[in-house]
């Protein structure tokens, strides 16, 4: 009523005009989704309007706020990350702590945000992200605008994209370079300062649920005083960019100066300069062709801030802290929080009169401890942090305050397979197994099966029945012993054919993905720098500069020159990256497939996903990362079915037909890696986390990068992994490798091809070797699994067509691979893929080629 709240109008602008919705009906049916893409300039379309705005608002202010118009990079970093977030009991501790680091990540971001404007960062993106909307909402004069709350709103369950750690530990801003150190320094003041409190606020609610009278004199406070220190640990490194109207040779010849710092001595010119690129830009500058100005020198920039910023990680300074009690169940690193000093000196629970902290709280809130647990300040705050965020966005948003956060529990994630195919049956007939288990002791289950627990479906009751058994069943005594007695009876009644005809699942799955050369994407070395500058530009200007050259010698040499690393092309990657991280990856995880989402921060997803979905969950995964073209989807095979109905893909871009929404990928250029660990519901999760990150590493670095690797750990203690390219060197999609570990899986799990045909190929492809032998590997190959084949239920013709492209792909691995075995590589594609077709856990990878005639001509009548 008074005027125009200036601050608030610029934060609607920014965040709400790239909006397709912003747009008049005759504008959005002309441009639609590609408003949001629109290019800055049709000429060199590798940058939208969007982010040229974001860039030239970045500058201005950062040369408005510097008094002299010094422009600087500030690049952060927040850790620790693996073994803060790996220090975990269950799934809910792996959540809690990636989601702890992300949210006091975004913390430190706010005072770049509300100082300089959310334009001047560069990475990660924040345009669109739900946790800065639901930031934006509490802001003055923002709590208006409900289009801030499209997609989480009226979500309450933790598939709400709030519950997303989609927050990278890194950023990168520009900044008035006189005020760059001021700002860093702020940034880790506020994160320490928020995490301190956050801390603090856990420990009065253990006190409050223990019912202990507190002055604020506990040893618990000073304890968290003490383990904080340092934490998170912050390094930055601040650069010198550009003067605003300065000579850009001054400019260049300082920034050389300093990057030669961080080069060996003896190169001539250090990084940016010794490459071509700078030399024709000196040339056009001395000709008068053309006369750069220091938006040439980002490059430089930017490789002299992550120089420095790795310096000074290697230094990595840190208080000394001294822990003389008992330590930590979870981390084993600091002592447990206590409320009485002496409790300390002696094992906890030791004496039976002591009744600690942690003892109370467990008899009270077993969700926030364990029995027997006792827990440091980053633990406990770890464990409390669930219900801490739920409570957090129920008294900040009107229509959720229902709410909650669930713990999916491995147990459930293998149980999940069962819950689906339990749900297919009448309820009467699964009703009888649930007895009278009550729906509130259902445990929480995957987004895609939440539906049976608000449903009230004898399945989810059936569930909580075996969980409870399970847990009674623990220990020595006559009631351990008779609730073993009834679970066994009760998985037996299950394996019946009126039910699952089959044992229980006891194994889930577990996939972490990563990016490939992220750091050459954003430096612009190696394979990332394929692309000149010609491929960006607009075909008719292709032309024109092919006369123009006839005058300009360099010309051509310029076209052609890799392209060099600009702030619009690390938005457009950090864009690419939040899309994925935000939009693709929750859908896909825990609506499309029975998972769940740990974390997607950027290129790094980790997830929990039932077996049976765990292979067309990483070939979907692959796919949408890249935008690939929609003829690598195998599109005959049942288990794509939902996934090609709502994504088309293709050329770097994934349209979502459900929310009619058209996302740019990382492109078709872009790799990425995944390991996947199979693993029985009992294994100890630490175990779990390091063979999944040891996958990963085999997947990078045996296969050289965009690979994957399946380990599969079972219960006897053995354990197989079979590593490969996600896309077989031809380009054909029926000779990719994952796609022929799943046709095998479903091969298995048809029931018309015995297993102990894998048994005897796997017996003889480990006695042989050497090359003069693999001529014979097809025809074996296709004889031996043809023999083992139910002709009434499979196609024979097509098992022994499957045969040949196994064999073909061995030995294309094997001269992909500089010799590598092919017998070795087949030996464990088959071992890997009959532990995945087992009791029909990939059914839905069996195509239809695989039928025998008669029964496609059926099923195409049907």
């Amino acid at each position: 009523d008074d005027g125009i709240d200036y601050e608030a109008t610029a934060w609607a602008l920014w965040r709400l005009l790239p909006e397709p919705e912003m747009l008049d009906e005759h504008a959005r049916g002309q441009l639609g989704q590609f408003w949001r893409l629109l290019p800055a300039d049709s000429r060199v379309p590798d940058h939208t309007i969007w982010a040229h705005l974001d860039l030239t608002a970045a500058l201005a202010t950062a040369m408005a706020a510097d008094p002299e118009s010094r422009v600087g990079l500030l690049l952060v970093s927040i850790g620790p990350v693996q073994d803060f977030i790996a220090t975990a009991r269950s799934i809910s501790d792996l959540w809690a702590g990636s989601h702890l680091l992300s949210t006091l990540a975004f913390e430190g971001m706010k005072v770049i945000l509300e100082e300089l404007g959310p334009e001047a960062m560069l990475f990660p993106a924040l345009r669109g992200l739900p946790v800065v909307d639901f930031w934006l909402l509490r802001k003055p004069g923002l709590d208006g605008f409900d289009q801030l709350k499209k997609g989480w709103a009226e979500v309450t369950t933790d598939s709400n994209p709030l519950f997303v750690a989609g927050l990278p530990n890194r950023l990168l801003a520009i900044v008035p370079h006189g005020r760059g150190e001021e700002l860093a320094c702020k940034a880790e003041e506020r994160m320490r300062r928020w995490i301190r409190e956050k801390a603090e606020a856990a420990f009065a609610r253990l006190l409050a649920e223990a019912g202990v009278q507190d002055r604020g004199e506990l040893p618990g406070w000073r304890q968290i005083e003490r383990h904080l220190q340092g934490f998170p640990e912050v390094s930055w490194a601040l650069v010198p960019w550009a003067d605003h109207g300065g000579d850009v040779s001054e400019a260049a010849e300082k920034l050389e100066r300093l990057l030669g710092t961080f080069y060996p001595k003896d190169d001539a010119r250090p990084g940016f300069f010794a490459t071509p690129l700078w030399g024709l830009l000196e040339s056009f500058s001395e000709s008068g062709f053309f006369r750069p100005n220091a938006g040439v020198l980002y490059p430089a920039g930017y490789d002299l801030a992550d120089r420095a910023l790795a310096a000074a990680k290697t230094l990595r300074p840190f208080p000394q802290s001294e822990e003389k009690g008992y330590r930590c169940s979870l981390c084993g690193e600091r002592e447990w929080l206590t409320d009485d000093d002496s409790a300390l000196a002696e094992p906890p629970g030791q004496r039976k009169e002591q009744r600690t902290l942690w003892i109370r709280i467990a008899e009270k809130r077993p969700s926030w401890a364990g029995k027997g647990e006792h827990l440091c300040t980053l633990c406990a705050l770890k464990r409390l942090w669930p219900e801490m965020w739920a409570e957090e966005v129920r008294g900040a948003v009107s229509g959720l305050e229902s709410l909650r956060r669930y713990v999916v529990s491995t147990h459930t994630m293998a149980a999940a397979r069962d819950l689906e195919a339990l749900a297919e049956l009448p309820d009467e007939r699964v009703a009888a197994l649930a007895e009278e288990t009550k729906p509130s002791e259902v445990p929480a289950l995957p987004a895609k099966l939440a539906y049976l627990r608000r449903e009230n479906r004898p399945a989810a009751r059936l569930l909580a029945r075996l969980e409870k058994l399970r847990e009674e069943a623990e220990g020595n005594d006559e009631e351990a012993q008779r609730a073993s007695e009834q679970l066994s009876a009760l998985e037996s009644r299950l394996r019946r054919k009126e039910f699952l005809d089959r044992r229980p699942e006891t194994y889930y799955a577990a996939i972490l993905m990563d990016g490939d050369r992220m750091g050459a994407w954003l430096s612009g070395t190696g394979l990332a720098a394929a692309l000149a500058y010609r491929d960006f530009w607009h075909p008719r200007l292709r032309e024109r500069i092919a006369d123009l050259k006839r005058e300009v010698e360099d010309l051509d040499e310029y076209a052609n020159a890799p392209r060099a690393p600009s702030p619009a092309r690390h938005m457009a990657i950090s864009e690419a990256l939040s899309d994925f991280a935000v939009h693709l990856v929750p859908v896909v995880v825990e609506r499309l497939f029975k998972g769940k989402l740990i974390y997607a921060g950027g290129d790094d997803v980790l997830a929990f996903v039932s077996i049976d979905d765990l292979l067309p969950l990483m070939f979907t995964l692959r796919m949408l990362y890249g935008g690939l073209d929609s003829t690598l989807w195998p599109a005959e095979l049942p288990a794509f079915a939902a996934i090609r109905k709502r994504y088309r893909t293709g050329k770097g871009f994934v349209f979502d037909e459900s929310v009619h929404r058209l996302y740019r990928t990382m492109g078709t250029r872009a790799t990425a890696s995944a390991g996947a660990v199979v693993a029985h519901a009992t294994a100890p999760l630490r175990l779990v986390l390091e063979e999944l990150r040891k996958a990963e590493r085999e997947a990078k670095e045996k296969a050289k990068r965009d690979a994957f690797a399946v380990r599969v750990l079972k219960r006897s203690g053995s354990a197989d992994t079979f590593v490969a390219k996600w896309f077989a060197a031809d380009g054909k999609p029926e000779h990719a490798p994952l796609r022929l570990v799943m046709e095998l899986a479903g091969l298995v799990s048809s029931g018309g091809f015995s297993r102990r045909a894998v048994y005897h190929v796997v017996d003889w492809l480990g006695q042989l070797e050497g090359d003069e032998l693999s001529d014979l590997l097809a025809p074996n190959l296709a004889w031996q699994m043809a023999r083992q084949t139910d002709s009434q239920k499979l196609d024979v013709a097509a098992v022994r067509e499957l045969a040949h492209r196994l064999a073909g792909a061995a030995g294309a691995a094997a001269k992909m691979g500089k010799g590598a075995d092919p017998f070795r590589w087949l030996r464990g594609l088959f071992i890997v893929a009959e532990f995945l077709g087992r009791d029909g856990r990939a059914a839905a990878l069996l195509g239809p080629n695989m039928q025998p005639s008669a029964q496609r001509k059926e099923a195409a009548h049907g």
